[in-house]
């Protein structure tokens, strides 16, 4: 296993990746760079990490892994006593890349307040206050897809409140403005240390609307997909453009089709769903033996650690600390059903 160290003056107080997605098996080899922040108490680096997905994997194994770029860095507006909580980092559809930083003023006068302070590689900031106070920032960025006729929606950052309330900064915010309630999702039941956005696919064939949700995990292992309850003994949980993958208490780790989540969805439960998928994805042939392709069993105490749907594996953490890698059948079948369409 390979390990980096960068070259950092302090420690930092939080550290952020954006958020990636790809919509196919397709767009996997892609060498778009991910972007990562480093936030301190005073300012913001950002740095560029270009990992190929293309090539031999055990080839990029011995040439290890390559040196995160630096960017840039900005410092953060002067405030008299602030404290920064954490920050998200988003990638606008024109590739600019916007850092979001929430953190804690207190006045002169005594009365403390949150306020999210949006930097951009230019130097610029806007300053959007919050009100209601919030607890997790993230970034939501609504990507346009392509041939498609519906209007993209503003990027922005999330901000998620101690009821599970989610508020919205656009990203063009004037300064002082006010972080509003966000009018396009609705808020998850309780507080979610682990919450993720993402943009579902269309519930059916015949259409191309995809409906915006987030995926919220809450300390006490109630998985939420925004306000409607999906298990309430998950204990982590990662997506992929086709599911939600996560482990629970009995030791299992459950894939639920992301479209089954919208709304607008009106077919069999998730679970009978993901067997029907799982069966016309290998051909049509299905039975009782298809059970493990919704669920496996997992060593006990496994969490979830990253998926790499390219390559059809699974990363779990066991509770030694050691890391071990599955090839679960939903995520093979979906490749493989990706490789004949195409």
């Amino acid at each position: 296993m390979s390990a980096l160290t960068l070259p950092t003056s302090s420690t930092p107080s939080h550290i952020s990746f954006a958020p990636s997605l790809p919509t196919s098996t397709s767009s996997l080899t892609s060498t778009a760079p991910l972007y990562f922040a480093f936030l301190y108490p005073d300012s913001v680096a950002v740095y560029s990490w270009s990992l190929s997905l293309t090539g031999n994997a055990q080839a990029r194994a011995r040439a290890g892994l390559p040196t995160p770029v630096l960017e840039w860095t900005v410092e953060l507006p002067q405030a008299a006593r602030s404290v920064v909580k954490q920050c998200a980092v988003l990638q606008t559809k024109a590739g600019e890349v916007k850092v979001g930083v929430l953190r804690t003023v207190r006045e002169e006068d005594g009365e403390i307040r949150d306020e999210v302070v949006i930097v951009g590689k230019e130097g610029d900031a806007q300053t959007v206050v919050v009100m209601e106070g919030a607890r997790r920032i993230i970034a939501k960025a609504a990507q346009r897809e392509e041939g498609s006729d519906e209007e993209a929606e503003e990027d922005s950052f999330l901000l998620e409140t101690s009821e599970g309330w989610l508020l919205e900064t656009f990203l063009y915010s004037q300064s002082e403005d006010m972080a509003l309630l966000s009018p396009s999702l609705t808020p998850v039941p309780e507080f979610c240390p682990q919450i993720q956005h993402l943009l579902l696919p269309p519930a059916s064939s015949t259409s191309s609307s995809r409906f915006p949700a987030v995926i919220g995990l809450s300390a006490s292992g109630r998985l939420y997909s925004s306000s409607r309850l999906i298990a309430s003994d998950a204990t982590s949980f990662i997506t992929t453009p086709d599911f939600l993958i996560y482990t629970t208490f009995s030791h299992e780790a459950k894939f639920v089709p992301l479209f089954t989540l919208s709304p607008f969805y009106t077919g069999p439960s998730a679970v009978e769903h993901t067997e029907s998928f799982a069966r016309r994805a290998n051909g049509g042939v299905g039975g009782e033996n298809e059970t493990p392709s919704i669920k496996r069993a997992v060593e006990r105490g496994s969490r979830i650690v990253t998926v790499a749907p390219s390559s059809t594996s699974l990363v779990l953490q066991m509770p030694r600390g050691n890391l071990e890698i599955i090839c679960p059948r939903p995520l093979v079948l979906r490749v493989v059903r990706d490789f004949l369409d195409s």
